[in-house]
């Protein structure tokens, strides 16, 4: 990711982002903070949602378009935007992330980091 930076806290092992929990009198709370990367050292998709838009742009965007429908559906898409990973959004808002490579013929490839549970 490019040049954002985060206050992180160690939780239960993984770093997750800070936040201020409402009142848990009563509930089970399955998971507090939002984690950072998952076990593959990637960001996770939650961390997209919870960056704010600037904080997102500080990362590197592959802004989709009329492509947002193929990359929700788990689709490769063929973009030229800066290498390594980017948050993918429709009309700046994020909707998670992808991997931007370049193939064999010389062209960049965005690759889908989008959760293959959430695809259409």
């Amino acid at each position: 990711m490019g040049g954002a930076t985060l206050d992180a806290v160690e939780f239960d092992g993984r770093l997750t982002l800070p936040i201020s929990p409402p009142r848990l009198d009563g509930l089970n709370a399955v998971r507090i903070g939002v984690p950072i990367f998952n076990d593959k050292g990637e960001p996770t998709h939650a961390l997209s949602h919870a960056l704010t838009r600037n904080q997102v742009a500080e990362t590197g965007v592959a802004e989709l378009g009329a492509a947002a429908v193929e990359y929700l559906k788990g689709g490769e898409l063929k973009l030229d935007v800066p290498r390594g990973i980017v948050a993918a959004t429709a009309c700046g808002h994020a909707l998670g992330w992808a991997r931007s490579a370049r193939t064999g013929d010389g062209e960049s490839a965005l690759k889908n980091l989008y959760p293959k549970a959430l695809r259409i």
